[in-house]
């Protein structure tokens, strides 16, 4: 896991000169995935929530894991692969 290092900026960083963009998705859960299928042009399969806040890197992983079989992926475990 990276560690976040936060620094404090100048008046002539960057940031500042280019400026930045902040923005949220407010819309409902269908909206979103509907707005991005025409912006993207591909089909969304399944949009499942992975992880919470309080979830470690191995249970995200797991649950990744079981979300792909159970959407038809193969999963090979490479640990254990012979070949």
């Amino acid at each position: 896991m990276k560690k976040i290092i936060w620094k404090e900026l100048k008046e002539d960083d960057p940031i500042f000169k280019q400026g930045f963009i902040v923005s949220t998705h407010n819309r409902k859960l269908k909206d979103y995935i509907a707005h991005r299928e025409k912006t993207e042009n591909k089909k969304n399969i399944f949009l499942e929530p992975v992880a919470d806040k309080n979830s470690t890197h191995d249970e995200i992983v797991q649950r990744l894991i079981k979300i792909l079989i159970s959407n038809g992926w193969k999963f090979k475990d490479d640990k254990n692969d012979s070949n």
